[in-house]
């Protein structure tokens, strides 16, 4: 037996917890005004747009008195859920605004980990507790989605605290109570999921618990579980009961319909093989793939030398081993399952390989290494994962098209020869799974997980931060005119920090909008193409919508719509349109001199207003003063040196500026924003390509002319 740390060394264990968690601290709270990092959840805009909704109705009971003030319940469930409930009590405490929103999701998943660690703490030595913080703080994608209040932030704080509730006191009658009313408030105030921590406990006791006691205990949890539901839907909901529910029938079967992995046994199977791939966890996160895989592997092992292993297993690591097989089972099939949803599997993993591990070091016994029938095939279909995660990824191509599920077929071989490799060849040789070679699996592990966060914060660019969403923020707050309200995806990220009322909605994916801009005194729409694109084919009338300014965030182009006299709607048509609106107006019907003298007017504007400013300048462009045009373009892009668009604009007005007056610095100086722009936005370095193609030829033939376009 390896003996057990004195009080000194524990001490010392716990001084370096404490430092790892201030410096996480310090690192998790650093910039949280940046936008999300772009494209980190691919084309998805749900960085961008949803944790502003589970801080929304907090936001409105502080700056209006009442979550709802539009009178529509029907985000109800946001309303209720715990991250929404702390929200408001922060920002009573503090403001609300973008920081001290994401300081809520701070603050969740901190104490999630807390949690963990308490609960760790208690059954293993304190590397494990180490090893796990160092995990969880370092992983890429906890760090980005962690410091968000997402409703999978509450879950993961309330899986903390079950986790804690089940190992430190899961033994006694009270302590499994207090456990499983913790998974009653993760499904009804974090994410519905959560109930699959309901069977994860009932197995882990199942196997930890005497015999006699068994069915009394599974009982009791679920005589428990269903009444502290029945409380809470009545605490929570109350009246608006049919509205939650009603919210998560449309979200799940209304708008999805059949998960995907179950219209038939060979899609189950090709969503339970390619599962993490495809949801983006192990992309971002391979070693998370390979600690579950060595861990899974120990205990294929371990069940061949002692096929009672798992009843011999502390709380954790039973509780950490149901956790991540029900989640992956449970997920793998769904239509549409992001990385957010995978959140909890990240503690899950460590906490069972780095506890399994201590536990087989504590043993102090060599195994061999050996595999019965069912190990080697448990073995079998773990390669077949593995290398169908492998095979999918060096497939990755851009095309949407491309059928990266065929991979898993194409992998099978793979598995059916490691079951036959590991029954036959590894069971005649004379292999033994020591301490030492356990140790080492543990270091490689760490420096692994280390060298993926330094290579994912890298390709992430976790570094370069762009700040458009809170440039949108107050651009909105100057811009807009008083009894303005704004709907659509984007609309309450787009008021966070201002004192505008908004009312979320996301077009085609939540409920019916046939009078929803009649009974609504909806002035503005925020919203990109796609979703513009469904909502014209809902309703015509927005054809007439008139665009007031436009932001680039993520991996979206956001356009801010007028539509306060598109529709009959007596509150929205008696909105007063703003001076900058006014002016906008006089811009698109060419009225240039207009629009000059109205901004000029307001030099406050044009100070505070990104959006102002910039419509100023392509003015001054308008009427040929360019010297002036391009003094204001160049001092937008120093204002503003991340914002795609102004410096796309920039690059392409100068370039033209520059062509006509035959000034190859100007050029020179359009070629380096072109530039600029292209590494604000990879993705869209393609279209930076053509508008620069596109000018330069247009300037081949005609040196002299201005753009017939101006």
């Amino acid at each position: 037996m390896i003996p057990s740390p004195t009080n000194r060394s524990k001490a010392a264990w716990l001084i370096l917890i404490l430092i790892m968690l201030a410096a996480g601290w310090w690192a998790w709270n650093r910039d949280l005004a940046a936008d999300p990092p772009p494209n980190f959840s691919g084309i998805s805009q749900s960085l961008s747009t949803d944790p502003a909704l589970y801080t929304y109705h907090a936001r409105n009971r502080v700056l209006f008195g009442q979550a709802d003030p539009l009178g529509d319940s029907r985000w109800i469930l946001f309303e209720k859920s715990f991250a929404g409930l702390l929200a408001t009590i922060w920002f009573r405490v503090s403001s609300p605004d973008i920081e001290h929103g994401r300081q809520v999701g701070i603050f969740l998943s901190f104490a999630a980990l807390i949690f963990f660690l308490v609960g760790l703490w208690k059954h293993h030595r304190p590397w494990v507790t180490v090893a796990v913080a160092l995990l969880y703080l370092t992983n890429c994608t906890l760090f980005v989605y962690g410091r968000y209040p997402f409703l999978e932030i509450s879950l993961m704080f309330f899986a903390g605290l079950v986790f804690l509730m089940y190992a430190c006191w899961g033994d006694r009658w009270w302590g499994l109570c207090l456990a499983i009313c913790g998974v009653a408030l993760a499904t009804f105030t974090g994410k519905l999921f959560g109930v699959l921590l309901l069977p994860t406990l009932m197995l882990a006791d199942w196997i930890s618990s005497a015999k006699e006691t068994r069915l009394r205990r599974l009982g009791m949890m679920a005589g428990v579980f269903v009444a502290v539901s029945a409380i809470l839907v009545v605490l929570l909901f109350g009246s608006h009961t049919s509205d939650a529910f009603g919210f998560l029938r449309e979200q799940t079967v209304g708008y999805r319909g059949l998960p995907t992995g179950l219209s038939s046994p060979w899609a189950f199977v090709e969503s339970v093989i390619g599962f993490g791939f495809l949801s983006g966890l192990y992309v971002v996160s391979p070693e998370l793939l390979v600690m579950l895989m060595a861990a899974l592997g120990l205990v294929f092992i371990g069940r061949s030398n002692r096929p009672n292993l798992l009843s011999g297993l502390p709380r954790t690591t039973l509780l950490a081993l149901f956790w991540v097989f029900l989640t992956w089972l449970a997920m793998a099939p769904q239509t549409i399952c992001p990385t957010r949803y995978l959140l909890t599997l990240i503690p899950a993993i460590a906490i069972l390989f780095f506890s399994l591990a201590d536990v087989i070091q504590g043993r102090g016994e060599a195994w061999n290494v050996r595999f019965s029938w069912l190990s080697a095939v448990g073995a079998g279909v773990f390669c077949w994962v593995v290398a169908a995660q492998v095979c999918i990824r060096l497939w990755l191509t851009d095309d949407p098209n491309t059928d990266y599920i065929v991979g898993v077929w194409y992998t099978l071989p793979v598995g059916v020869a490691a079951v036959f490799i590991a029954r036959y060849p590894v069971n005649r040789l004379d292999w033994h799974l020591r301490r030492s070679f356990v140790s080492g699996i543990v270091v490689v592990a760490l420096i692994g997980t280390v060298g993926s966060t330094i290579y994912s914060a890298t390709k992430s660019k976790l570094a370069e931060s762009q700040y458009s969403i809170a440039t949108a923020n107050t651009d909105l707050g100057y811009l807009l005119g008083p009894g303005a309200v704004i709907s659509g995806p984007y609309a309450a990220a787009l008021t966070q920090q201002n004192q505008l009322l908004s009312h979320p909605h996301f077009f085609g994916e939540t409920w019916s909008d046939s009078a929803l801009f009649v009974t609504l005194p909806i002035t503005h729409l925020a919203v990109d193409g796609s979703n513009f694109a469904r909502a014209r084919k809902q309703s015509r009338s927005l054809e007439s919508a008139r665009p007031v300014t436009g932001y680039w965030i993520g991996s979206h182009e956001i356009t801010i719509f007028d539509i306060s006299q598109v529709y009959d709607n007596p509150a929205a048509n008696k909105y007063p349109h703003s001076t900058y609106e006014r002016a906008a107006i006089y811009y698109d019907a060419n009225q240039f001199d207009s629009t000059m003298i109205l901004l000029a007017a307001s030099p406050d504007l044009i100070n505070n207003s990104r959006s102002a400013a910039l419509l100023y300048a392509r003015a001054m462009y308008r009427v040929d003063l360019d010297s002036d045009a391009v003094h204001n373009y160049m001092v937008l892009h120093r204002l503003y040196p991340t914002d795609f668009l102004i410096t796309l604009e920039a690059a392409n007005v100068l370039h033209q500026i520059g062509e006509v007056r035959n000034d190859s610095l100007l050029v020179g100086t359009a070629r380096g924003l072109y530039r600029d722009a292209a590494d604000l936005n990879p993705h869209e370095g393609q279209r930076v390509l053509e508008l620069y193609n596109q000018t330069a030829e247009y300037f081949k033939t005609q040196r002299t002319r201005r753009p017939q376009n101006k």
